[in-house]
């Protein structure tokens, strides 16, 4: 295949409708105006062309007919962000993904896989990811569990990176922090694209955390409740640091099917990117 080949593949999704955005050099509350609308006609190469090009903007409704993904998104909307210290962040849990700058100059975090997946297993660890991270109030896409496409329901659509492919600020970052090509984008994509069964194992409670000024901190274990019948497969909406010698307490998070969530929190020793409950 080649490059567009590869780029329309990497964003298979609803197959009978996409997006498009017409940018405005505009800004409002630090994102760039923009209108955008859904089509429902289906994502062709010479639509994913004219994106790479400059021409036209597109969407890809990651959510499809059968209410499954191949790729999702986190889609952070705060200003200005380092996007490199995201992308080191997620290599130091082992999550594979790929950071890539937002139109408005935020992240879209994409998460690629070998096979089609429930959304809503995607949905329920993509926001445990997004409380490690630091960033539990993000987006998620697919914004839906569930479509009816049979009465008309569609999904929601995310822009896609590398609008005007040659000179574009939407791009992947490369792990030295440089800007990636759209090959080498491509290429991370198929190198970081994982089984759903694995990403749905991935192992986040082991990880590590850096404060400014503290040092390394003890390992987090968190206590989760069953998720969608996964063990251990919880939705952690806010994540507390703990440091060695200092009093503990314990804050509990619920969600709507699983019990609560316990973990143990300092006041003060969060740095400034986690996220308060939800």
């Amino acid at each position: 295949m080649n490059l567009d080949e590869r780029f329309m593949a990497a964003f298979e999704g609803f197959k009978s409708a996409h997006g498009q955005t017409i940018i405005s050099e505009e800004r409002r509350a630090g994102k760039q105006k923009a209108q955008s609308r859904t089509v429902r006609t289906p994502i062709t190469l010479e639509l994913i062309r004219s994106h790479l090009n400059g021409v036209k903007g597109v969407g890809s409704i990651p959510i499809n007919e059968d209410n499954k993904c191949k790729f999702g998104v986190l889609d952070i909307d705060e200003y200005p962000l380092d996007l490199a210290a995201i992308d080191r962040r997620l290599r130091d849990l082992e999550v594979p993904a790929v950071v890539c700058r937002s139109k408005s100059g935020g992240a879209h975090i994409y998460f690629f896989f070998t096979e089609f997946m429930s959304a809503g297993e995607f949905r329920d660890k993509a926001s445990e990811i997004a409380a490690y991270v630091g960033y539990g109030r993000c987006e998620i896409f697919p914004k839906q569990e569930q479509v009816l496409h049979e009465r008309g329901d569609v999904g929601n659509f995310i822009n896609l990176p590398y609008f005007d492919a040659e000179q574009t600020l939407r791009h992947a970052i490369l792990e030295d922090g440089s800007a990636a090509s759209l090959e080498e984008f491509l290429d991370l994509a198929d190198s970081r694209a994982i089984t759903p069964e694995a990403f749905v194992s991935l192992n986040l409670r082991g990880c590590r955390r850096r404060v400014q000024g503290m040092g390394a901190l003890p390992e987090l274990y968190v206590r989760a409740g069953h998720s969608r019948g996964h063990p251990q497969h919880g939705d952690v909406r806010r994540c507390g640091w703990v440091q060695e010698g200092t009093a503990r307490d314990m804050e509990a998070t619920t969600r709507r099917d699983q019990p609560a969530v316990l973990y143990p929190s300092v006041a003060g020793v969060r740095d400034r990117h986690d996220p308060e409950p939800a």
